[in-house]
């Protein structure tokens, strides 16, 4: 039975084990994002903001244009292969295994397989979310479809790229665990999580609203900017790895390699009174 809150029951046992190599992996599979993340949030501030919503242009300078520049094209490039290596890390972790902190290269071997994976994966996330869209501006331009009932209905019309999101999240797993080609990881990964997305898309909302909740007790505390961000990114890590090793969990769950027992579960954790 695919039951998410025993999932991360288990997910979380597993982490206490060897807790600081999962959050160091866990910061280096995503390193350049992060890095990329905190230049980005450096960059808006409220005079950046203001100038947005004015309606103009915000003058960056040149030299943070091209770090943002750099590092986007690092994350890209870099970051799959980065990812697939903690791919393979977590399902070991959450099987009871303690890889070493050097799994997270393991899949340099894969670079190619696991960039086109990350690519034609982003890129169908893309295509579902951009067509209802698209149909919303046309329905706009033609008249069809009011500015007000627009704004009112976009968020529906954003559920098919969550839907696709939930439905090839499984591939890098796939893929490293195995070893199958893109479309193969990405066919499997959908025959995997058909009639079950309710389950993968809770446990993905579970973590979204867990780091929300994070970051809302944080923004309570007045500290310095550098203290804040430095708690945030800690935090973060923290939900980072707990969330990786649970997503791994799930995959697991789903293709059989690990089942939970709900019984044996209740039997040896009985629930207290």
């Amino acid at each position: 039975m695919l039951i998410p809150a025993l999932i991360r029951r288990k997910a979380f046992k597993m982490l206490k084990k060897d807790w600081q190599t999962a959050l160091l992996l866990s910061f280096f599979a995503e390193i350049f994002i992060t890095i990329l993340q905190v230049v980005v949030l450096r960059l808006i501030n409220e005079d950046f903001i203001f100038t947005l919503m004015a309606g103009e242009i915000p003058v960056i300078d040149v030299s943070q244009s091209k770090l943002i520049v750099l590092l986007t094209i690092l994350a890209i490039l870099i970051s799959p292969v980065l990812r697939l290596g903690s791919a393979e890390y977590f399902i070991k972790r959450y099987l009871g295994e303690t890889p070493p902190l050097t799994m997270l290269f393991s899949q340099i071997k894969n670079y190619f397989k696991a960039l086109a994976l990350f690519v034609i994966r982003a890129l169908i996330i893309t295509l579902w979310s951009a067509v209802p869209l698209m149909a919303i501006f046309a329905l706009i331009n033609f008249r069809v479809l009011s500015g007000n009932a627009a704004s009112f209905l976009s968020p529906i019309f954003i559920l098919p790229g969550l839907f696709a999101f939930v439905r090839y999240f499984n591939s890098p797993f796939i893929m490293v665990n195995e070893n199958k080609g893109v479309l193969e990881s990405l066919k499997q990964s959908k025959n995997l999580v058909k009639k079950r997305e309710f389950p993968m898309f809770s446990m993905l909302a579970y973590f979204m609203l867990l780091e929300f909740a994070a970051t809302w007790i944080l923004g309570i505390f007045d500290a310095s900017p550098v203290i804040s961000l430095i708690l945030s990114q800690a935090v973060g890590l923290a939900i980072k790895a707990y969330y990786n090793i649970s997503v791994a969990g799930m995959y697991c769950n789903l293709s059989n390699i690990d089942t939970i027992n709900v019984e044996d579960i209740t039997r040896n954790n009985p629930p207290q009174i």
